[in-house]
């Protein structure tokens, strides 16, 4: 009976694990560039006037990396020569065909000014055209260029596209 209660938090951590979502942010406007696992792990850059300011969480534990000594450059060495790939090249290609599909696009924001007044008003009405709910593009005359992407994943779905590829490459 203890083994079959085991097997269950066992399983239940692994469907937990493959479940929760990998997010990336990065938006321009807000300076939040963030890589993140649920809320377990998170990885964030906030820059400012001294530099680049890296901060490590983990669970609720704040760590703050950008005070870290430069480690100085390693000596050049040699190359080694090259190794065959253990994928073939048609499996590469199968598998980042299926690899889009793991992926969601939450938000994704341009505002951009090209720094040409013609070739704004020419962009103006095809980014108004293709703007939608999820994808808002514009074009402003201000000189401003603000990005914003949210981009989540789980890593049941890059197992999916993996485990897709694979298995169609090896049964063709």
């Amino acid at each position: 009976m203890a083994w079959v209660i085991v097997l269950a938090v066992i399983l239940g951590m692994l469907f937990i694990i493959l479940w929760l979502p990998l997010e990336l942010e990065i938006d321009s406007q807000k300076d939040v560039y963030r890589a993140a696992w649920s809320r377990i792990i998170d990885f964030r850059m906030i820059p400012d006037e001294k530099g680049l300011n890296w901060f490590f969480r983990v669970f609720n534990k704040k760590i703050n990396i950008s005070n870290t000594p430069q480690k100085s450059a390693p000596e050049q060495t040699k190359p080694a020569p090259k190794k065959r790939s253990p994928f073939p090249t048609r499996l590469i290609w199968s598998m980042l065909k299926n690899l889009p599909r793991a992926f969601r696009i939450k938000r994704f924001r341009i505002n951009w000014d090209t720094g040409d007044f013609i070739r704004n008003a020419h962009l103006y009405p095809l980014f108004y055209l293709w703007s939608n709910r999820r994808m808002q593009l514009g074009i402003n005359f201000m000189g401003q260029q603000e990005v914003a992407i949210f981009v989540q994943t789980r890593l049941f779905s890059l197992a999916q596209a993996f485990l897709r590829a694979y298995f169609s490459y090896k049964f063709k």
